[in-house]
């Protein structure tokens, strides 16, 4: 998080239980209202292995207590997708939406678990296979300019109104840490 620590007033909470660490929530905090960080694409709490449900009540009270303490006059959570949740990340989940809490806005997650075989249909091979046969080739670049300006960017604003969580230099940047997982 630390290349764009500019673009955000850091505001993560830590929650313990008889001394000892159980929780963290990255946030960071704009205009009175503490989000779940929003220089991350997932939020919530990060909790302790052995936290259970039992635990999930006190620990969720205590934190809006505090809110309550300070000047924070709205919180946004930003929930993980459902193929992140354990048990414990959806009972946090669920008691946060039985307080006075309001939906905001709900995203799609697309993921694919490389840990599973991954089948793609014969249509999609079929079609790969003709597009072959007219030029179209699937390479890799070192330089994300062209896609970014003349595809992602423009086709995020056309059907959704938004621009890139990232920009093309933190992209950039990102892509030399983890050359493996960025191409």
């Amino acid at each position: 998080m630390e290349y764009h620590s500019d673009r955000f007033k850091d505001a993560s909470l830590l929650v313990y239980k008889n001394d000892r660490l159980i929780a963290v929530f990255p946030a960071n905090i704009k205009n009175n209202t503490l989000y779940s960080h929003q220089g991350l694409t997932y939020g919530g709490f990060v909790v302790e292995q052995s936290l259970n449900a039992t635990d999930v009540e006190p620990m969720i009270n205590a934190f809006l207590d505090y809110l309550k303490t300070t000047n924070v006059q709205e919180f946004h959570l930003k929930g993980l997708p459902g193929f992140y949740h354990s048990d414990i990340s959806k009972a946090i989940e669920t008691y946060i939406n039985t307080k006075a809490t309001e939906l905001y806005r709900t995203d799609k997650v697309l993921a694919i678990d490389y840990y599973q075989p991954i089948e793609i249909h014969k249509t999609k091979r079929k079609h790969f296979r003709r597009h072959q046969e007219t030029g179209f080739k699937i390479e890799e670049t070192q330089d994300f300019t062209m896609f970014w300006e003349n595809i992602l960017v423009p086709r995020l604003n056309e059907k959704h109104g938004v621009k890139p969580v990232h920009s093309l230099k933190e992209i950039m940047l990102l892509k030399k840490r983890f050359p493996q997982q960025i191409k």
